[in-house]
């Protein structure tokens, strides 16, 4: 690490001591003061006598906010008996001082009072977050949640959350719990399943880590069910996929090297091909540190060792990880093996801190969340069994090259390249839409395009003659042969 890092490490580091330091004088004000002077005092007192032995105690534990409130009446009623000592004693100094610390022990128990009505406040707030409706986003008929809601164009997205291997498992049952939708709706949720090194893994979308273990942060998992095994068996496969291409691993949704015109990084699903339906997961590699960091609820050691790595590699700024690194050829500047993406993202950062959290505490949000009574009632749900007789016919053609394959990066693969000459006896088309615009291209080369209903260029069915469209001709000059594209 360089002078300049370790400086700034240190300054970040003391300004947080700093800040601790402070919330905590402003909770115990009496710390200040010259306690040495008050315990010899102390010393000489009656120790039988109760507020003395109260007051006693105050220096040897760490109250919790409730039990500071408590000072404010208890002490109150002690400083009495003192005013009634010190008119006998006649004690000036040692009077002040008792008095002086009495007050800020009653001024600690008024901001404790304030910061309870804070966190109550909070609390409220949070619940009500928490009673979001989501029944607008529900489809009775195929007992599902619809992606979302366009507002600009008022229409639902075409496509449903249909898999139970999905960060939206979590809003699922919380639905549920809050008796939004019905429990059949759980039950409606894909479970197509693959075997990983001889273990049930439930199969997703895109095979992202963030897919699979998001949900772990909040809900509680359970030993020998369908979703622990799968969490054990996500985490051996990206374990797997980075030693066979040599490089750290932990694969997820997370930004990557493609600025828009404001140079903000593009975010895109990142997964692998073994775990995921969708086509197309080995043509990018994209490494998310925040990955490795949801990992720690699963495989602390392994994790561990990972975000090891990660750190050697440079990986890791002033606040933390970097949101991802970017390994794909197509992605990176000439001669450059990898690039950082140098940005953090909050919710990113925020799901690796509950992560070690959960890690450090024995699952403490876990257990937070199980302890409502709504949550804990539809407890059953995160206890699905194993199910027997496992095929792995759900991975087809494609998926198995691409597997095989694996990625760019290795240099051994048989890479399967599709090449259209345009003299198939079938035209395959190609069809691309925004929703707005559309476009329709077969292997000739022959197609249309229309926008918002209205047609762009024209275009005739008729795949014997295909004659219709703008030709370029191109004539080799040696032989006068004509050559024709479009």
């Amino acid at each position: 690490m360089q002078d300049t890092e370790v400086s700034e490490w240190i300054e970040v580091l003391a300004r947080t001591c700093d800040t601790h330091m402070s919330d905590f004088l402003f909770l115990f004000p009496w710390l200040t003061k010259d306690w040495e002077q008050l315990l010899e005092y102390m010393e000489e007192e009656v120790k039988g006598e109760d507020w003395f032995t109260y007051l006693s105690t105050l220096f040897t534990t760490v109250p919790s906010l409730q039990e500071m409130v408590t000072y404010d009446q208890t002490l109150s009623n002690y400083q009495e008996e003192l005013i009634k000592r010190n008119a006998l004693t006649q004690d000036q100094e040692r009077f002040i001082l008792y008095t002086t610390w009495i007050e800020d022990f009653k001024l600690s128990a008024q901001r404790a009072k304030e910061r309870i009505h804070i966190l109550m406040a909070l609390s409220y707030q949070c619940d009500s977050f928490s009673r979001m409706d989501f029944r607008f986003l529900y489809k009775e008929k195929k007992r599902l949640f619809t992606i979302g809601y366009n507002v600009m164009e008022q229409q639902y997205d075409t496509s449903m959350y249909d898999m139970l291997a999905s960060e939206a498992r979590l809003c699922s049952y919380i639905a549920i719990a809050q008796g939004q939708v019905p429990i059949e709706h759980w039950f409606a949720l894909s479970r197509l399943i693959t075997l990983i090194k001889g273990r049930p893994v439930l199969l997703s979308w895109s095979g992202s880590m963030f897919e699979y273990l998001m949900p772990l942060l909040l809900m509680p998992g359970f030993d020998q069910t369908l979703l622990e095994e799968t969490y054990k068996g996500v985490v051996l496969e990206q374990i797997s996929y980075g030693r066979k291409l040599g490089i750290p691993w932990g694969i997820s949704e997370s930004g990557y090297n493609r600025p828009d015109t404001q140079y903000n990084y593009q975010y895109q699903a990142f997964g692998i091909p073994s775990l995921g339906l969708k086509r197309g997961l080995s043509k990018d590699l994209v490494i998310a540190p925040y990955a490795t960091e949801l990992a720690l609820m699963v495989d602390p050691a392994n994790a561990y060792e990972n975000l090891q790595r990660l750190t050697a590699g440079g990986h890791e700024g002033k606040y933390g990880y970097y949101e991802a690194i970017d390994y794909t050829p197509s992605h990176l500047p000439i001669n450059e093996k990898r690039v950082n993406i140098y940005s953090f993202m909050a919710h990113h950062q925020g799901m690796g801190l509950l992560s070690l959290t959960n890690l450090l505490k024995d699952g403490a949000m876990q257990r937070r969340f199980i302890s409502t009574p709504q949550m804990k009632a539809f407890e059953l749900l995160l206890q699905e069994r194993i199910p027997h007789n496992i095929t792995t016919s759900v991975i087809n053609d494609h998926a198995a090259v691409e597997m095989q394959n694996i990625h760019a990066l290795q240099t051994i693969g048989s890479a399967v390249n599709r090449i259209y000459t345009g003299k198939t006896n079938v035209q395959e088309v190609n069809l691309l839409s925004n929703g707005r615009y559309h476009l329709m291209i077969n292997t000739a080369g022959s197609g249309y395009s229309s926008w918002n209903n209205l047609a762009v260029t024209r275009w005739r069915k008729d795949p014997t003659r295909d004659i219709n469209g703008l030709f370029v001709y191109i004539r080799e000059v040696k032989n006068s042969r004509y050559l024709y594209g479009r």
